[in-house]
């Protein structure tokens, strides 16, 4: 059962939906800008060589912090604003509601700015200085406040399952970023605090949040009620507790304890329930309807984001184990994992901005943007990932055959024909990732021209829908 309640109930919501969706779209940009800059960087490091910012020790860093805590971040706090008044029926927030997100933004910016002038710490997944660390953790703790608020204050007896990933992730990236930071002795702390927090925002947030969207939206688009909400709250789970110990990775053959590489192997290898099960309960969810395929973007950007999260999943799972990480450890065959798991996250956020836009300004949809960012956005991430992987697997055949033999030249290629191996594929990335910029670059364009321009339609009713059923609003199915 359907409870209507009054427009007013979720119009701060909406304002701040708006005002954050805008946001992620701002930082999408600055990502793209970035990543292109980093591949700039790694194929011709003579560019801007005197330039302390324009280092690749500093590129990298403030593009994975971008992508993660800026792009990803903001577009699923995005749709926890879209989604919350409309699965609970009740609004998160109050008037000073709409003013969180700027706040937050500029908070996530002076963090990432810090790297780039050169206070990073160095730790994976965590660059930034300690007081950055827990400027993005205040950034994060007000959405979270609001939204615990809203889902205790529901109607409903059950959690309908994009609040668990949206609710529940974000309070892992919260937890993960103070664990990350908490102080330990440096003979064990390094391997305690990367393996619990970079895993645990990579997939009990940014792919989690990616895949709460696509939970509402496949039904929502199809007009069909989500398969099984058991299965939805399994695979949540499934990525927030195997993520806690992926950063092991990292440390495998290195001088961690036998137990933590044990751990680590294991639980980064039970990523393969989720690379399984996310596919499949979209696909059942959306079982008899998925020829909308050929007809709404927003379906196609939930398949592609769906993809390339299962991929990276796969790999990660299967990369997991020290024969592998002898060849591929300490090269680019990560960043290429990782970069494909973020970019598949933020094609299920957009995805969502696509289709909450709309509702929450009430002015159609502009243009065929959606359509040409996922292509570019495809293209960059795929060809960024593949030239990454072949780069690295490349360069650890060789270094491990100089390390088993004793000596960097008499197997193989040898140690200094690696880069005469690599350099090629360093040179092709920027235009990968000036794909992969140019695709954002009109996320942006398009919901700005949808506010400024777009065709005003009738403002959406908001609903509070029971947690167990499809999500339905007033409006009849997206075509």
């Amino acid at each position: 059962m359907s409870d209507q309640q009054p427009p007013n109930v979720a119009a701060d919501t909406d304002n701040a939906a708006i005002w954050t969706f805008g946001i992620g779209a701002i930082y999408l940009v600055l990502a793209g800008v970035l990543l292109f800059g980093s591949f700039v960087k790694l194929g011709f490091p003579f560019i801007f060589q005197d330039w302390g910012m324009a280092s690749w020790g500093r590129l990298w860093p403030m593009t994975i912090l971008t992508l993660v805590f800026g792009a990803a971040t903001f577009l699923h706090l995005g749709s926890a604003h879209f989604l919350l008044p409309r699965l609970t029926g009740t609004a998160p927030g109050g008037p000073l509601e709409r003013f969180t997100p700027i706040i937050s933004g500029v908070l996530v910016a002076v963090a990432i700015l810090a790297v780039g002038f050169g206070f990073g710490d160095g730790r994976p997944g965590f660059e930034s200085p300690l007081w950055g660390d827990l400027l993005i953790a205040l950034a994060l703790a007000g959405p979270a406040v609001a939204a615990i608020r809203s889902v205790l204050g529901k109607r409903e007896a059950t959690i309908y399952p994009s609040l668990w990933y949206l609710t529940g992730g974000l309070i892992a990236a919260i937890a993960a970023i103070l664990v990350a930071n908490f102080p330990l002795t440096e003979a064990t702390g390094s391997f305690v605090q990367t393996a619990f927090g970079r895993g645990t925002v990579l997939w009990g947030w940014v792919v989690a949040g990616g895949v709460g969207s696509a939970m509402y939206l496949v039904p929502r688009v199809t007009g069909r009620p989500l398969f099984s909400r058991q299965l939805a709250i399994i695979t949540f789970f499934s990525l927030l507790l195997p993520g806690m110990f992926y950063g092991l990775s990292t440390h495998l053959l290195g001088p961690v304890p036998d137990w933590a590489e044990a751990v680590g192997i294991g639980m980064r290898f039970a990523l393969v329930l989720p690379a399984v099960t996310i596919p499949a309960g979209l696909l059942l969810s959306g079982e008899g309807a998925l020829d909308r395929l050929r007809h709404s973007e927003v379906l196609r950007l939930v398949a592609a984001g769906t993809a390339l999260v299962s991929i990276a999943l796969l790999v990660s799972a299967v990369t997991a184990f020290p024969s592998v990480q002898t060849v591929i450890g300490l090269t680019t065959f990560d960043l290429g994992t990782e970069l494909l798991a973020i970019a598949g996250a933020l094609l299920l956020g957009t995805a969502m901005a696509f289709h909450a836009f709309p509702r929450i300004t009430g002015r159609e949809l502009v243009g065929d943007g959606a359509v040409w960012h996922l292509r570019l956005t495809v293209l960059g991430t795929v060809g960024s990932t593949l030239l990454l992987w072949i780069a690295g697997v490349s360069s650890g055949i060789t270094w491990r055959a100089g390390a088993e033999s004793g000596s960097w030249q008499n197997v193989g290629e040898g140690f200094t024909q690696t880069l005469d191996t690599v350099w090629w594929m360093y040179q092709v990335l920027p235009l990968t990732g000036l794909a992969f910029l140019g695709g954002q670059v009109l996320v942006a364009t398009t919901l700005w021209r949808t506010w400024t321009v777009g065709t005003v339609t009738a403002t959406e009713a908001v609903i509070a829908e029971p947690a167990t059923a499809a999500p339905a609003d007033d409006q009849e199915v997206e075509a």
